[in-house]
């Protein structure tokens, strides 16, 4: 998945992956069928049960995102980025109801910054 993936609304993403399954199972039995209706159904089973425990697990916290990309945010970059994206996951009514505080915010940072060595 790529990172726009990762920042959607925990329903958003669990929706648009329910929506590939039937792509995935396909694709996987037809690039398995060479060896044989039996290997490639199981192949194509398992590549669904993979992105069924992909869709139901929890979306990465946001300064894993931020970490996972290699980029140097500044702080000032990071408070933007992250009210936007946090925004995004919790959609517009939460969001405005429930915006992001600025502790969270410097708490998410500073993950960021103790992270951002895991991902080189």
């Amino acid at each position: 998945m790529n990172v726009e993936d990762d920042v959607l609304s925990p329903g958003a993403r669990s929706s648009l992956l329910f929506q590939v399954i039937p792509h995935v199972w396909g694709a996987a039995f037809a690039a398995h069928l060479e060896h044989g209706r039996d290997a490639a159904v199981a192949r194509a089973d398992a590549a669904v049960a993979a992105l069924e425990q992909l869709r139901r697990s929890p979306p990465p916290a946001l300064e894993t995102i931020a970490a996972k990309s290699g980029q140097d945010i500044s702080e000032h970059d990071f408070r933007g980025w992250y009210r936007i994206c946090d925004g995004l996951r919790k959609g517009p009514i939460e969001a405005a109801l429930n915006p992001a505080t600025e502790q969270e915010i410097e708490d998410a940072y500073r993950a960021y910054g103790r992270a951002k060595g895991d991902f080189f």
